[in-house]
């Protein structure tokens, strides 16, 4: 089957991860769409457009409310935000590669995922139905084809939801993971009323005093190695509060370590409570999904995450340089 776009210049494609997630959305009515835990505009611009088009199709559709995310993503999961959940809403994650990355409240609920919408190579739902597309660059480059798969037109804040999820998966389009395909879902958004220059500027170009602060922090304390061509980035929970960050204030971050010229492997390692976070950005060579499997994390080539448990800040850099230093 082939996806059709609504926009002036459609373009078609195969797209198995769609066509199964499209056939299976169909036939069913009342869902449950959760997002991963300190989420990113991937996800929940993923899972926003998704549940305004099961809503424009007449079905009902809920987003599980994430108490993890920051202030930008509020007005997202506010449209369609339920708690309680009903009982008999079918589960959908979307851009989740692994349960163990649900927010803890919605852990009970990700044992119930009977679909699984995502973009990472590796997907460690034990059940469901995998609807899995590692060849596009974000989660909403999928959703965007089951809209059509669906026969919906898209409407403007589907169009809003997968033009966030594109743009920051992307590192507004700057990242090696962009294709051709992922500028013509953009521009299939914007023809459809996304506003991009908005959504730009909230997310990439403005930034609070204390962004600007904790950048300055962490580039003033990179731990360079092997000649500058590993940079680590620690941020303790304590200098985060500092600087009075929020959550807003962290999204990011990882990419400026792996900026400097020189520079192969970037490893941010931020304290939460849940242990150390980690967050590896890589250039042009070395492979971050396989730096964060090492530890039970995923991801993708050039942008993989982990969570170190158990461990301190000093522990934590020395099991990440030592890792990364494999990967040169």
């Amino acid at each position: 089957m082939t996806a059709f776009f609504s926009s002036a210049a459609p373009y078609q494609r195969e797209n198995d991860a769609a066509v199964i997630a499209s056939s299976f959305l169909s036939e069913r009515d009342g869902f449950l769409i959760l997002t991963h835990a300190r989420p990113d505009g991937d996800t929940v611009g993923s899972a926003y457009a998704l549940c305004a088009a099961l809503r424009e199709a007449g079905k009902r559709a809920f987003l599980f409310p994430d108490p993890t995310g920051g202030e930008q993503f509020r007005r997202f999961y506010a449209r369609f935000a339920v708690s309680p959940p009903p009982e008999d809403l079918t589960v959908v994650a979307v851009d989740v590669a692994d349960p163990k990355l649900l927010p803890p409240e919605a852990a009970p609920y990700g044992e119930k995922a009977a679909l699984v919408i995502d973009h990472h190579v590796k997907n460690r739902f034990p059940s469901g139905i995998h609807a899995v597309d590692p060849t596009a660059a974000a989660a909403a480059e999928i959703v965007r084809d089951i809209i059509a798969l669906l026969g919906l037109p898209l409407s403007r804040e589907s169009a809003e939801g997968i033009y966030l999820g594109v743009m920051t998966d992307t590192g507004c389009f700057k990242f090696s993971n962009v294709s051709p395909r992922t500028h013509r879902v953009a521009s299939d958004a914007m023809e459809a009323g996304a506003d991009a220059a908005s959504l730009a500027r909230e997310f990439f170009i403005k930034s609070s005093p204390a962004r600007m602060a904790l950048e300055a922090y962490l580039i003033a304390g990179f731990v360079r190695r092997a000649e500058g061509r590993i940079i680590l980035a620690p941020l303790s929970a304590g200098a985060e509060a500092s600087f009075g960050a929020n959550e807003d204030d962290t999204a990011g971050l990882a990419s400026l370590t792996v900026k400097p010229e020189g520079c192969e492997i970037g490893i941010l390692l931020r304290e939460v409570p849940e242990g150390i976070k980690v967050s590896i950005r890589t250039d042009l060579y070395a492979d971050a999904a396989a730096i964060a499997s090492a530890f039970g994390g995923g991801g993708h080539v050039r942008a993989a995450g982990c969570t170190l448990t158990g461990k301190t800040m000093d522990e934590a850099l020395k099991l990440m340089e030592n890792e990364a230093l494999k990967r040169l």
